[in-house]
């Protein structure tokens, strides 16, 4: 017997979206694509970039992935704003994604910090997706520091990413030639970016760009910089970091 796992639906991209009522809206009807956001690995470190000091940005991504499917995931956010939902989970993916690197890593000096930064119940710069979950709940509060970080870590990204794809729809069809064939259907580009981590985990291929610094998933074994995008012949990071390089070195001439 043999099992196929496929991924299904595409999503759809219109040509603008805008920022209105505290939401991210489509300021046109018309249609510029659709994609399979599963076959797309920059998607979390992409995500990752992102802040909420600057809409330009959010917005531009939106052009060039959609809308994050919210609509279809109204139940999840219990009737938050939109923007706010957004930027919960654009959180907690930094946080998982740069939780997930260290882990890789096995430093836990910075496993320490980084659950620190963004495990503060007291601090409201960061508002992550965590789970409901009292298990994950009371993990956090009665942690300290003799505590195990690495199962600690593990804990926490079991949790958050369990709970974030727990809506991820999985259909199973038998052909006659005894194939099996799973489709799993997502909702939102979050599930699917919470899928391409755990996958990356279990692969150990995360690595942090050596331009930005944000963890990406790798293409391949040797590659140092953030994936490059739709159309481009090469990454932002890497044009970059070439140009640092390349100026850096004029400094020193002139000295």
């Amino acid at each position: 017997m043999k099992l196929i796992d496929i991924f299904s639906n595409d999503f759809p991209v219109y040509t603008h979206y805008i920022m209105g009522d505290n939401a991210i809206l489509s300021n046109s009807s018309i249609f510029r694509k659709s994609y399979m956001p599963i076959t797309h690995r920059e998607l979390p470190s992409e995500i990752a970039k992102l802040n909420d000091k600057n809409i330009k940005s959010l917005l531009m991504f939106c052009k060039r992935y959609g809308d994050f499917g919210y609509e279809d995931n109204i139940e999840e956010i219990n009737f938050s704003p939109k923007i706010d939902w957004i930027w919960s989970h654009v959180n907690t993916v930094q946080f998982i994604l740069t939780l997930a690197f260290h882990l890789q890593q096995k430093d836990e000096r910075n496993i320490k910090r980084t659950i620190m930064k963004y495990c503060d119940y007291n601090s409201t710069n960061h508002k992550i997706n965590f789970s409901t979950s009292v298990k994950f709940k009371a993990s956090i509060k009665s942690w300290s520091y003799n505590e195990d970080l690495s199962f600690l870590a593990h804990q926490i990204l079991n949790d958050i990413v369990n709970e974030n794809i727990s809506s991820v729809k999985r259909i199973v069809n038998m052909k006659k030639d005894g194939i099996f064939k799973k489709t799993f259907i997502f909702e939102t580009l979050f599930e699917v970016t919470y899928w391409l981590i755990l996958d990356a985990v279990e692969k150990c291929e995360i690595r942090k760009c050596d331009q930005c610094n944000i963890p990406f998933i790798i293409n391949n074994k040797r590659q140092k910089f953030c994936p490059k995008l739709e159309f481009q012949s090469e990454s932002n990071c890497a044009l970059l970091y070439r140009q640092r390089k390349r100026l850096e070195k004029l400094e020193e001439n002139v000295d």
